[in-house]
């Protein structure tokens, strides 16, 4: 038996969320989304770079995109514009050289 009349039910009104609260969620979840995709796309910058440089081998201008060490030094060719999407098999001496 309930004591105080009129509150027999538990007020869920207050409780459900509003449109309102509902958009500033979504907006909160897609500025973390965000915030971690940049996170992500700088980290994988860090690590390479791209460069316009005469071929030593086929005697051309290239785009090259290198792989970095830690020190910024060039450490493998990961795509060349002379061979397109295949596989760089070069003897990739453009590693070496001081060209940039």
């Amino acid at each position: 038996m309930n004591p105080l009349p009129g509150y027999d039910a538990v007020p869920t009104g207050a409780l459900a969320p509003h449109g309102s609260s509902n958009l500033a969620a979504l907006l909160a979840i897609a500025a973390l989304l965000l915030a971690f995709g940049f996170v992500l796309w700088s980290a994988r910058r860090m690590t390479r770079r791209r460069e316009t440089l005469r071929c030593p081998t086929h005697h051309r201008r290239a785009t090259v995109h290198f792989l970095l060490a830690p020190d910024g030094g060039r450490l493998d060719v990961l795509r060349c514009s002379l061979v397109g999407w295949r596989r760089v098999t070069c003897r990739k001496q453009c590693l070496h050289n001081g060209l940039a």
